[in-house]
């Protein structure tokens, strides 16, 4: 994808586009959408353009499509009612067709909007359990982060995420490694090798002036 971020075309794409979003397929819908929000497209109109054509057109998109969409209306923070009711209907009996990182892209979009429903969390336990171990390190943390705030109490979730992400910790950012810790916290994860391997990962931090307040206090004692 070519990196164009010039304000002054898309303005005028999007003074374009907005009216002619009824005449896109729903795959265009759903990448437009996603590139939208990679570009940091925050238009109002076009946004509610967007849910108005979109909505009724969810049942279309592939599960990846989803994924993409869900994730593109977290990132604008889009909380449409509507629009988040019909995408939970429409992508609980298509997750399992998305990636790994289709899951975990899901998954913390549903956290960062809100998203509780019971039997798309199920759904999306039993279907991302088997593929944590494709994840990246970054989608581990993001989707521990998420699974914490959505209240996911899986333990054979748990024990596959613990025993799939210690040997990737050393991979996580120091934001990760602070979302991790802040989750693992919450779900009372106490597992002896992960928390040695944390220590591990996150100990060298401490020379780096950026390194999250919650590692740092972490390591200094206030467990």
């Amino acid at each position: 994808m070519l990196d164009v971020k010039n304000a002054a075309f898309l303005t005028e794409w999007v003074d374009l586009a907005t009216p002619k979003l009824r005449g896109m397929s729903c795959q265009g819908l759903a990448n437009t959408l996603r590139t939208a929000a990679e570009l940091g497209i925050e238009d109002g109109a076009f946004l509610t353009k967007w849910m108005d054509v979109a909505t009724p057109k969810l049942h279309g998109i592939t599960g990846h499509g989803l994924s993409n969409t869900l994730w593109a209306a977290a990132e604008l923070n889009i909380k449409d009612e509507a629009f988040l009711t019909k995408w939970v209907d429409v992508a609980t009996p298509k997750l399992p067709e998305m990636t790994a990182q289709g899951l975990s892209d899901a998954l913390w979009a549903a956290a960062m909007l809100g998203v509780k429903n019971e039997a798309f969390l199920a759904t999306w336990v039993d279907v991302a359990t088997p593929k944590l171990h494709a994840m990246t390190c970054q989608g581990l943390s993001n989707t521990l982060w998420a699974a914490a705030d959505l209240g996911i109490v899986d333990d054979a979730f748990l024990i596959k995420w613990v025993d799939v992400a210690t040997p990737k910790l050393h991979g996580m950012t120091s934001q990760g490694l602070a979302d991790t810790l802040w989750a693992a916290t919450k779900l009372g994860v106490k597992n002896e090798a992960f928390i040695t391997t944390w220590v591990a990962a996150a100990t060298p931090l401490l020379t780096d002036p950026d390194c999250p307040g919650s590692i740092r206090y972490y390591l200094q004692g206030g467990r």
